[in-house]
């Protein structure tokens, strides 16, 4: 649901307004039970009182009986003040609180059109102070780099490291290109017609490029194991299908995860952070030979 209005007379399923964006749904929580089933992340539930809800809610109510001739519908409008406390009004937060600045704009005198724009300027204003990524404007100002990597025949030479790692500086700058895109599907593996999409142990990508985007290795690197048990070695030779499924790729190139995530492993390692983590209980089984 992205917009509009509806009223829900009978019961509601698990999860209910999870795919809600905008609009407002007026629910008959006749057993009180609809915030266990709400997605409490997304909406804010709360019982109708304003004057102009419980209008509309009427309304609403008289449009549906008039269309169908619910016998349910009918009931609620002949003891409509005894089922109104019983309706619950549920809006997502930020169509809420959008709405109240439209309200805001045409007290201030400015038609239903200038209301709006002025509106969503507010709240974009708003958006940006608590800054929802690192830098959301990172990848329009900032191209791809990648480090160097030695030719292949100075490669086979030795087994150290042939890239070039970029400074810090510069590998924050990268991070920032980190999109504050509204789905993120390089973190999510998917299977699409026997291929894999996005990344396989469902890291938490754009949180750790946002943090070290900002400096903060160490949150940093608490996310990162938070799915991953050997960066140390994905970060090397994963295929990177991570940056096969950004975002940013559609349209330009895609963010340098798989080197973002070289970059917050080794500063764990070389800072401390990373701890062995010896099993309290031993099971006494041993591998054969």
């Amino acid at each position: 649901m992205t917009g509009g209005c509806v009223v829900v007379l009978g019961r509601t399923g698990k999860n209910f307004a999870a795919g809600m964006s905008g609009g407002t749904a007026y629910v008959l929580d006749e057993d009180n039970k609809l915030y266990l089933n709400l997605n409490k992340e997304l909406v804010s539930s709360e019982v109708v009182t304003d004057k102009y809800d419980v209008i509309q809610l009427k309304e609403l109510i008289q449009k549906h009986v008039a269309y169908t001739n619910s016998e349910k519908g009918k009931k609620i409008l002949d003891n409509f003040s005894e089922y109104l406390p019983k309706f619950k009004k549920v809006i997502p937060y930020d169509y809420n609180r959008m709405q109240m600045a439209i309200v805001q704009m045409e007290e201030k005198g400015l038609n239903a059109e200038q209301a709006q724009i002025e509106a969503f300027l507010c709240q974009h204003k708003r958006l940006r102070r608590t800054q929802i990524m690192g830098k959301p404007t990172g990848f329009m100002e900032y191209d791809r780099v990648d480090s160097e990597a030695f030719d292949p025949k100075e490669r086979i030479k030795n087994f150290n490291e042939f890239h070039t790692p970029l400074s810090p500086e510069k590998q924050r700058t990268q991070a920032a290109r980190c999109m504050d895109c509204g789905v993120p599907f390089c973190q999510s593996g998917k299977m699409l017609k026997g291929m894999i999409s996005g990344c396989p142990l469902n890291n938490l990508i754009p949180e750790w490029n946002e943090l070290l985007y900002l400096g903060n290795y160490k949150r940093a690197y608490h996310r990162l194991a938070k799915t991953s048990n050997f960066p140390e070695f994905t970060s090397r030779v994963c295929p990177g299908l991570c940056e096969k499924a950004c975002t940013c790729g559609l349209n330009g190139d895609a963010v340098t995860t798989k080197e973002n995530e070289k970059t917050i492993i080794e500063y764990a390692f070389e800072h401390g952070y990373v701890k062995p983590k010896i099993p309290a209980v031993r099971t006494g089984k041993k591998k054969l030979p």
